[in-house]
């Protein structure tokens, strides 16, 4: 188990367990199989790697999957997957107006900011 995150009221939790991994330094893990708990539920979904797990202002919950090393990555918020990109930055946050923003890599190795799952025009070298 790992990522532990409680909603800002206390009344949510969710966090991250990885199946058939190996641990090594620093709390990473190599191989194994992620999933995500939400309030004590397993949400759906076996993944790669799941990161970043939040609860926003009005208890929505986010967190950002991949489906391999080399992606794809998307982030999925309430339930909802946004779309994909070549991978998603650990800037994922809540807008105090309760949207998700994040920033993420395109194909082609730009990056963009994303606000609810449309993403911005390019942005060069941010994030990088």
């Amino acid at each position: 188990m790992s990522g532990l995150a409680v909603s800002p009221d206390g009344a949510r939790y969710g966090y991250l367990v990885n199946e058939g991994g190996k641990a090594q330094k620093y709390g990473h893990v190599d191989g194994g199989r992620w999933s995500v708990v939400i309030d004590g539920q397993a949400q759906p979904g076996d993944f790669h790697s799941a990161f970043s797990l939040i609860f926003g202002p009005r208890g929505h919950a986010a967190y950002a999957v991949s489906d391999g090393d080399q992606g794809p990555a998307r982030v999925i918020a309430d339930g909802k997957p946004h779309r994909d990109f070549r991978s998603v930055a650990y800037t994922l946050r809540f807008a105090p107006d309760g949207r998700v923003v994040y920033s993420a890599s395109l194909p082609n190795g730009q990056s963009c900011g994303v606000l609810e799952g449309r993403r911005s025009p390019r942005m060069g070298g941010v994030g990088r």
